[in-house]
């Protein structure tokens, strides 16, 4: 039974499986671009408040060295996390690299698509 276009206009996307996933990948996402914009200031006026507070410098490494750390963790848990159609490294391939890439270098599913299609279009427009 064919659908009208007001049933596929309101038709809601399956986010069981691949919807969750992306869910998963754009916090991922989320969290790495804010660990990135934090990191910077937040070392500084760290560095500068402990300063002021205790006189030295001597924690500097240990606050610093923490936020990188936590930077560099946020940005593997995004480079391997898995695309939702061929379960490879969405970012990473044999030869390749890339963490602002919007397709997989795998199977080339375009990022937030959800099984080759885009949600709430459809692929004969």
């Amino acid at each position: 039974m064919e659908s009208t276009p007001m049933e596929l206009a309101t038709e809601v996307p399956d986010r069981t499986d691949g919807g969750t996933r992306w869910l998963s990948y754009r916090r991922r996402r989320l969290f790495l671009f804010a660990t990135l914009a934090v990191y910077l200031p937040g070392v500084w006026a760290l560095e500068k408040s402990a300063e002021h507070l205790f006189g030295t410098e001597k924690w500097f490494p240990l606050v610093a060295g923490s936020l990188l750390l936590l930077t560099v963790i946020s940005n593997a848990r995004l480079a391997l996390w898995r695309c939702p159609k061929c379960r490879k490294f969405f970012h990473l391939s044999h030869t390749w690299a890339s963490l602002f890439t919007n397709h997989c270098l795998h199977c080339g599913l375009h990022r937030y698509d959800q099984a080759g299609e885009r949600f709430g279009r459809s692929s004969d427009h």
